[in-house]
């Protein structure tokens, strides 16, 4: 990288610090909040969407999806709510205090707890997802979907934590457009390879993990 593009890159971001720690209140509010209220609604309709194919694949399919589903939304709150959240409040704190070394520290420190959470995730779901999914009232062939989406699922549950905590970092600094943009496209492909791939598998097998891992490896650069 040339000294140049380091300069200006150093400049953009000192710009977008001193827009969230200087600017007007009421307009830096709407700015930060307005991508996540979009994503919101459009998360909602993604999950509508989703629901409808496996719908249509039979009431065992939904009813598969229905027992494994809570333990992906725990997983989802763990990632982005619990320690998503931390990890935002945190680098926005050191930012605001003028402390990078420290931002660059905790953004380092979430990838790491990012990477054993995930790997957490999946080595309890794939050991004890049978036994949980009986105590949760899944029995014959509904089990035997279950597995087969919680499988696959959570077979990539480190990239659904490090797209978390990446995104996390992006908006403990202020930008909310790339996590907003970066979920958007996450909920359209996901829409798409579940219509396409559910359709022509049919079977749960096809909801797969990919935009998640895709979206990781985009976030990364």
């Amino acid at each position: 990288m040339s000294s140049q593009t380091l300069d200006k890159n150093i400049n953009t971001r000192c710009e977008q610090i001193a827009a969230v720690t200087e600017g007007p209140v009421f307009s830096t509010l709407i700015q930060l909040s307005a991508p996540n209220m979009l994503i919101l609604v459009a998360s909602v309709f993604g999950t509508i969407v989703e629901l409808a194919y496996v719908g249509n694949m039979g009431t065992v399919a939904l009813a598969g999806i229905a027992v494994v589903f809570p333990m992906i939304v725990l997983q989802q709150s763990f990632s982005n709510g619990a320690m998503g959240g931390g990890v935002s409040s945190a680098i926005s704190r050191a930012l605001g205090a003028g402390n990078e070394t420290r931002a660059q520290a905790i953004a380092v420190h979430s990838l790491v707890i990012g990477i054993l959470a995930g790997t957490l995730f999946t080595v309890l779901m794939l050991s004890f997802a049978r036994p949980l999914f009986h105590f949760l009232g899944a029995r014959g062939q509904v089990m035997e979907e279950a597995l087969a989406y919680s499988n696959i699922v959570f077979m990539g549950s480190a990239a659904v934590w490090l797209t978390s905590m990446l995104m996390s970092i992006l908006r403990g600094c202020g930008n909310m457009k790339i996590p907003s943009q970066t979920l958007f496209a996450i909920l359209t492909l996901q829409a798409g390879l579940g219509g396409v791939l559910g359709f022509s598998v049919g079977s749960l097998r096809s909801l797969t993990p990919l935009p998640r891992i895709s979206s990781f490896l985009w976030l990364q650069e």
